[in-house]
């Protein structure tokens, strides 16, 4: 039997609530708020549209700053070692394609990105079938931290998981817990993860 290495196995990691300790699409309405109010109104206009044209709507205003984003430090250091080691690293985020680029580009460690655009927003069923469909049943592992990312972690080889202990003990009923991150409870940011 052949044993797997784990190098050939690409660790796909979320962004909102995994790698940052915030949500961006929050951040960039923060934003425009109180640097381009004069765009609200195409914001209002865009939320009709559905959740990816508008996420990618407000984007295209605005790109929050990168570097002045909360980041979860404990994570971003393991994964800096994982790809360190030669790991593959995937950027996977229902955030906006133009987020999720500068992330890349911030932190230097990611050899793909998968986003969402005006059409598809790269959430929960949708995000698992896409990481299927690129490496296969169990032929990843996940890095996530809400409940839409149990559909990716039913396919995927392992979890790893940041969140409070109740959760993470949830996730171990659909996956092998490879990793977990505790992070405090955040009502609000919860409430946002949902909406999008």
């Amino acid at each position: 039997m052949k044993m797997i290495d784990t190098e050939d196995i690409p660790l796909c990691v979320d962004l909102d609530g995994t790698l940052l300790r915030t949500d961006t699409l929050y951040e960039s309405l923060c934003a425009i708020v109180s640097q381009k109010p004069s765009k609200l109104l195409l914001v209002v206009a865009a939320l009709f549209q559905g959740r990816a044209f508008f996420k990618d709507a407000v984007a295209d205003i605005l790109v929050p700053e990168i570097e002045s984003l909360p980041v979860n430090r404990d994570v971003l250091e393991w994964l800096t070692q994982e790809h360190a080691s030669g790991r593959t690293l995937v950027l996977v985020t229902a955030a906006s394609y133009r987020v999720a680029n500068k992330v890349a580009e911030q932190y230097d460690i990611f050899s793909k990105v998968i986003a969402s655009d005006k059409n598809c927003n790269v959430k929960a069923e949708k995000k698992a079938k896409v990481l299927v469909t690129l490496y296969g049943t169990e032929g990843f592992d996940y890095a996530g931290d809400s409940k839409a990312d149990f559909a990716v972690w039913c396919e995927s080889r392992e979890a790893v998981v940041v969140g409070n202990p109740r959760f993470i003990a949830s996730v171990k009923n659909v996956s092998s817990v490879a990793k977990s991150f505790l992070r405090k409870d955040n009502y609000l940011f919860e409430v946002i993860k949902a909406l999008r």
